[in-house]
């Protein structure tokens, strides 16, 4: 019997296209949606026809196009009253906020110490030193945990709201103005302006930095 191709949606209307799936909203990354992962189980359980090694060689051998070398995804998020993204293939997920346990000699104002997410305990850090102004208690139902992942280590961090994703052209990005605060300047590439709000652009590689050195107080 042959199987039906699964629709590759993530190419169209997810994260490695438009970015306009409404499933977005929930899943914030194409690799958590069952689409995607059906998909995946799909592709393994085919059956390998004889033209695949030509078939790859030739996918591999083409060059990309400057302009889709240029793209990339954003997660938006807020942190009181700033907005902020990151390259979204650093996202692992997008969890409820979790109370951290102090670590005694160690917890400060941005390492908040350890959380348990879902039987794993994985280090919490505080983005608001990079803001001037707090949230409110407005905000509260809106705030939820990102883990991030990048240079072989793991991070959890609370954010005020999710904005979801963003598809933007790297040329997109603006060098900061001198109204960013000093902090969230130092980690960031620049700024993004979409629809008349100014996201700071975080560097992945600055962010963990950041978070390593809060670890030493």
């Amino acid at each position: 019997m042959i199987q039906q191709k699964p629709v590759k949606c993530w190419k169209s209307i997810g994260v490695f296209g438009d970015a306009t799936c409404p499933e977005l909203q929930e899943y914030h990354h194409c690799k958590h949606c069952p689409v995607y992962f059906d998909s995946a189980r799909h592709f393994f359980n085919r059956e390998i026809p004889n033209t695949f090694i030509d078939e790859w060689t030739k996918v591999v051998a083409q060059t990309k196009e400057e302009g889709e070398l240029n793209e990339l995804a954003l997660i938006v998020f807020r942190v009181g009253r700033e907005w902020f993204g990151i390259n979204s293939k650093v996202l692992l997920e997008a969890v409820e906020n979790h109370a951290p346990h102090y670590v005694p000699f160690r917890s400060n104002n941005i390492f908040r110490g350890l959380v348990n997410i879902k039987g794993e305990l994985l280090l919490s850090f505080d983005l608001s030193t990079l803001t001037e102004a707090k949230e409110t208690n407005e905000d509260e139902n809106k705030s939820r945990m990102l883990i991030l992942s990048t240079g072989g280590a793991r991070y959890v961090f609370t954010v005020t709201e999710i904005s979801g994703l963003v598809k933007i052209n790297r040329s997109q990005i603006l060098p900061p103005p001198v109204t960013l605060s000093r902090s969230g300047l130092s980690l960031s590439d620049g700024i993004l302006v979409n629809e008349g709000t100014e996201i700071s652009v975080l560097n992945e590689e600055k962010l963990a930095e950041f978070f390593e050195n809060g670890l030493k107080g």
